[in-house]
């Protein structure tokens, strides 16, 4: 009887830990971890509209609107291709008497195509007075990555010998991105 029981025991044990195996399987089926590394951004830096108001030193926002940087990459997933065609608009905040601005809001729209198809999505974020940036870009596949989108988040990382490198990460997906909830309405106006 005494057999039995753990025989028993032993089969269930078995059967759960195969099932974790099978759920963990099947979580990560359809999705890739991805990295990337900013090489390069060219393109022409002066296009696009600008306009500012306030006073330097005191209240100043400057307004940019329709810049249009082209961005090398370099990926750890082949599917994303190496060059990116931005379309961007920015503010810049607290431009000082010495040049240096606050912080930088952004959001643009991007375009990686290779000749089996494409990714394309916004990215909004935000940068520092050295304009290193943070934010998350989300990108629909088409063409060969119809059925795939990537959700990227792009953060300065420092290297050893002082450098900073702006670095992605993130994941490829299989399947819709997830919905954006209706938005919550304050309880009070």
């Amino acid at each position: 009887m005494r057999t039995l029981r753990l025989s028993l025991v032993g089969t269930v044990i078995l059967v759960l830990l195969g099932g974790l195996v099978v759920t963990t399987v099947a979580r990560t089926d359809g999705s890739t971890r991805v990295t990337g590394s900013v090489l390069g951004v060219g393109g022409d830096q002066s296009a696009g509209e600008s306009t500012e108001e306030g006073v330097v030193g005191e209240d100043w926002v400057g307004h940019v609107r329709g810049q249009r940087p082209v961005v090398t990459f370099e990926w750890s997933d082949p599917r994303l291709p190496s060059e990116a065609q931005m379309v961007g608009n920015y503010d810049a905040y607290g431009y000082a008497a010495d040049g240096d601005v606050g912080v930088v809001v952004l959001t643009n729209t991007w375009l990686l195509e290779d000749p089996d198809g494409s990714w394309t999505g916004p990215w909004t974020g935000w940068c520092d007075e050295q304009w290193l940036c943070q934010g998350t870009v989300t990108l629909t596949g088409h063409g060969a990555y119809a059925g795939l989108y990537a959700v990227l988040t792009e953060r300065p990382q420092e290297e050893a010998d002082g450098a900073v490198t702006k670095v992605l990460e993130g994941a490829i997906l299989a399947g819709e991105m997830t919905p954006i909830p209706e938005p919550l309405e304050p309880t009070t106006e």
